[in-house]
């Protein structure tokens, strides 16, 4: 099943689940692409936008978008070559929906060449949260990218945001040998 659930409909521990399903399949990949011999040479943490992405596309490891979103269209926010000892994926969107936040939807490519989800934020409205109008979603299909892979994701926008405005988090993990970001602590 691709697309996003909004979070509201589920329990802390189905979104717990969603995200631990994410890891192991990121462990299985690594240790597939030879990343690492066995778990414990591995590290899963958490996306930084910079350190991961490149100051292309964000200033600082915060999910403030370098790109101006355009009215009505689709804009290119990240274009990665992966490195050959990192994995990433992701598994959900967290944002304000606001009226100076434009993106609806995020579309995630493989290169240019094919589409792996889209991704419509807008039916993720936390009803809670109606005086912060937040957008929580997760999706039961996380979308995954080997190593060497080309992350592509273009961001949709009903209005204009300038660059360095959007604020819109994609949540999702890496997965890397130990050492090359993290060197110790929690190991998967």
């Amino acid at each position: 099943m691709a697309g996003l659930i909004n979070a509201a409909l589920l329990s802390a521990e189905e979104i717990a689940t969603i995200e631990r399903a994410l890891e192991e399949e990121l462990i299985k990949r690594a240790l597939n692409a030879g990343l690492a011999t066995d778990r414990d040479g591995l590290v899963v943490r958490d996306i930084l936008p910079k350190t991961d992405f490149g100051s292309s596309y964000f200033s600082n490891d915060e999910w403030v978008w370098h790109a101006s979103i355009g009215g009505n269209s689709w804009v290119k926010g990240i274009e990665k070559d992966l490195d050959n000892d990192f994995a990433v994926g992701f598994y959900g969107v967290i944002g304000p929906r606001s009226s100076t936040t434009k993106t609806v939807a995020v579309k995630f490519m493989l290169r240019e060449t094919m589409t792996k989800d889209i991704w419509h934020i807008e039916q993720c409205r936390v009803p809670e949260a109606a005086s912060t109008d937040m957008v929580f979603g997760v999706t039961k299909s996380p979308v995954v990218y080997n190593p060497n892979d080309t992350v592509v994701v273009y961001l949709y926008g009903t209005g204009t945001a300038t660059a360095d405005s959007e604020t819109i988090v994609l949540l999702g993990k890496v997965v890397e040998p130990v050492g090359r970001t993290v060197h110790g602590g929690v190991r998967p």
